[in-house]
């Protein structure tokens, strides 16, 4: 007697194959659904691109493809799902060759950068960010004078608020990507545990103590400075970017410094709260300096003896 067999199940490729399609596709749907696409896709890509490679390019591709049949935009799948796809399968291919993070993080961030680009300095785009900049400034400008009816220097708050949106839509592309660079570095975080928990080496990211920007972030900082300093040309904008992507990178490693003095010498948490306190309350702009001073001058003198050279070779 032949006995009936219920329906095969879904095997782990293809489950991981239309989860990757389906989140690589989902990444156009709006701006909660690409944050969830940031961060998973690279996991199931992970996944996936170790039972198959091939599949793995393939899910991505056709969740671009269903990205722009489903919406017939172009623009909306290079944007948001191209980037996310290719994000992911470079961070899936890093992560299983054992490519270290400090390089393998900035380099899956690429195409998520090469998209803010060249988005950020399509004809017209900079009109349309200004506009938005001066209904910002309008509407900020409008409930401070509703707040503070008859107060003076109304001229003065509304000079200051134009300019504050001016100099945010001019620094939007450095802060748009550091906020990118941070969800891959999560998205790296989320799928190395993964393979480590499965049974696969994975380069863990080094502790905040331990970490270090790569070397070649020094001409990237002394670039920002050298455009900002041009004055009025079209570098200005630039080496404006650079300049704020540097100082970001380089506070992050003078508070990692900071961190690493503080746990050699055994400084007691509350201590370390007081400090931290006192520096933001009361001399914030010049805790910030001396921060980044820190950061940028480690590269060299490597004041927590991590015992790496200064080259990108030896960067984390």
């Amino acid at each position: 007697m032949q006995v009936s067999r219920g329906p095969r199940a879904l095997s782990k490729t293809w489950a991981l194959f239309g989860a990757g399609s389906a989140l690589v596709a989902g990444a156009g749907v709006g701006a909660f659904p690409e944050m969830i696409a940031r961060l998973l896709v690279p996991l199931v890509l992970v996944l996936l691109f170790r039972e198959d490679p091939v599949k793995a390019v393939v899910a991505a591709s056709i969740g671009v493809a269903a990205l722009f049949f489903l919406t017939r935009d172009g623009l909306l799948a290079c944007r948001t799902a191209l980037p996310v796809g290719l994000s992911g399968l470079l961070l899936a291919r890093g992560l299983l060759r054992g490519d270290r993070p400090g390089r393998l993080v900035p380099l899956a961030a690429t195409p998520f950068l090469l998209a803010l680009l060249a988005f950020h300095f399509l004809p017209g785009a900079r009109e349309v960010r200004m506009e938005e900049a001066e209904r910002a400034a309008a509407a900020t400008v409008s409930f401070y004078r509703g707040i503070e009816k008859g107060a003076a220097g109304g001229e003065l708050l509304e000079e200051t608020v134009r300019e504050a949106a001016e100099l945010a839509v001019l620094l939007a592309p450095a802060t748009e990507f550091l906020v990118l660079l941070a969800i891959v570095g999560a998205a790296y975080a989320i799928a190395s545990a993964a393979l480590r928990r499965s049974g696969t080496p994975a380069r863990p990211i080094p502790g905040f103590r331990e970490w270090r920007a790569p070397f070649a972030m020094v001409w990237v900082f002394a670039g920002g400075l050298a455009g900002l300093l041009a004055g009025r040309t079209p570098f200005r904008e630039v080496g404006a970017n650079l300049l704020l992507f540097g100082s970001w990178i380089y506070l992050l490693q003078g508070g990692a410094v900071l961190a690493w003095q503080f746990g050699k010498r055994n400084v007691p948490v509350l201590v370390r709260i007081l400090f931290l306190a006192a520096a933001i309350f009361l001399v914030l702009p010049i805790f910030l300096l001396l921060t980044v001073c820190v950061g940028l001058f480690d590269t060299w003198f490597d004041f927590r003896r991590l015992e790496r050279p200064p080259s990108e070779a030896e960067a984390p």
